[in-house]
């Protein structure tokens, strides 16, 4: 839900045309802000689940680099005894 932006001479003038309206606009301000505040919460965590996500990653990749060179060394020291 989007709520306008009113500025205070439009809310002394509503207020005064129509009292109840500006209850209503507050009420419709405060649920925009718990909106808002539930996006926040949801923003947050996927952006903790996107670092989490990309420390996995990293960990995968020092892994495979840790094997790569185990296998690496095993051959090249396979080899090596062979001659």
């Amino acid at each position: 839900m989007v709520v306008p932006y009113m500025k205070s001479e439009e809310i002394r003038s509503l207020c005064l045309s129509n009292p109840m309206a500006v209850a209503d606009y507050i009420e419709s301000l405060e649920s925009h802000l718990n909106e808002l505040k539930e996006k926040h919460r949801k923003l947050k965590a996927l952006e903790t689940e996107l670092e989490d996500s990309k420390k996995e990653l990293r960990n995968m990749k020092d892994l495979e680099t840790r094997n790569f060179l185990l296998y690496s060394s095993h051959n090249f020291f396979s080899n090596y005894a062979k001659k």
